[in-house]
């Protein structure tokens, strides 16, 4: 379990999280019981879209706000409309993009698959639409007919809360990577 870099300094232990905190009249300690160690060796869904996309030449931090965005990284999220996981897919597009029965059985509850059919519908879009993201997260998200009705309108309210979270993204790496 990661604690946000605000907390300051942690300690991991086997059945509790120690962190300090700085508080306004000194430091002090903030005790979180019953947290679970992480599990050794587990992938977490943001590896998994990092290692994905730099497999098919998507941008990560497009990947990973879209996942955000969709579903906040719950590989079981169910929307009223019937989308299904990590990137909200409707059930017969993800098996539209699956290759093998495997994945045909597992796409629901996997992860890992998820992000693959991802990566696959992704990467024809962005070749069919030569580069240009919004226009391919309009396909995604609308089919065909949204990119016909839509496609010289880049102010939607979607595609904008899709590069506003990119853009923050983009910002707090290069701010990381400047304080090193």
């Amino acid at each position: 379990m990661k604690l946000k870099k605000w907390l300051g300094k942690t300690l991991l232990t086997s059945s509790f999280i120690v962190a300090q905190v700085q508080a306004a009249q000194g430091p002090c300690k903030v005790i979180l019981e019953n947290v679970q160690p992480p599990i050794p060796h587990s992938v977490s869904t943001q590896d998994i879209i990092l290692s994905e996309t730099a497999k098919y030449g998507i941008d990560p931090d497009f990947a990973l706000s879209h996942a955000y965005l969709e579903s906040n990284f719950n590989h079981n999220a169910v929307s009223v409309a019937g989308c299904v996981g990590l990137f909200q897919f409707l059930p017969y597009v993800a098996e539209a993009y699956c290759k093998t029965p495997q994945e045909r059985a597992t796409w629901r509850k996997s992860s890992q698959v998820q992000v693959v059919l991802y990566c696959r519908m992704m990467s024809y879009l962005l070749k069919k639409y030569n580069g240009d993201y919004d226009l391919a997260l309009l396909e995604y998200g609308g089919g065909p007919k949204a990119v016909r009705l839509y496609g010289k309108n880049k102010n939607l309210p979607y595609l904008k809360r899709i590069h506003k979270h990119v853009c923050m993204k983009k910002i707090k790496k290069f701010a990381l990577n400047s304080t090193k």
